[in-house]
């Protein structure tokens, strides 16, 4: 993630009074994280996800089966890792948030934007 994009996520997230973010789409994901997730965008369903708090480093969402290629890409920050034929993402993305990504206070959910608040 580059300082620049962080700074305008920060920015605008402070702005509507957001107190962390939740990436979902994989082209969202591809503008915050800085890379694209190479089966995200063909295959939908492998989630990666991104929470960027106002405060502290982003926690990642990933599918087992691109977990390599997202540790050589992210620096920093708690990265989760869901099997694709186990687990369901959405189950680890709820625990990253309760474990202290983020503060759950007010929780918005639209077609693909989470807003923590």
């Amino acid at each position: 993630m580059s300082d620049e994009v962080l700074r305008r996520i920060h920015a605008d997230m402070t702005n509507r009074g957001f107190d962390a973010l939740v990436v979902a789409s994989p082209e969202n994901f591809a503008y915050a994280a800085g890379f694209v997730v190479p089966s995200q965008p063909l295959m939908r369903w492998r989630h990666a996800m991104m929470v960027i708090p106002i405060d502290g480093d982003p926690g990642v969402v990933v599918v087992d089966m691109e977990e390599s290629t997202v540790r050589d890409q992210v620096q920093g920050g708690d990265i989760r890792v869901w099997g694709e034929f186990s687990d369901d993402p959405m189950q680890v993305l709820a625990r990253l948030l309760s474990d202290g990504c983020a503060l759950l206070s007010d929780v918005t959910d639209t077609d693909e934007l989470i807003v923590v608040r």
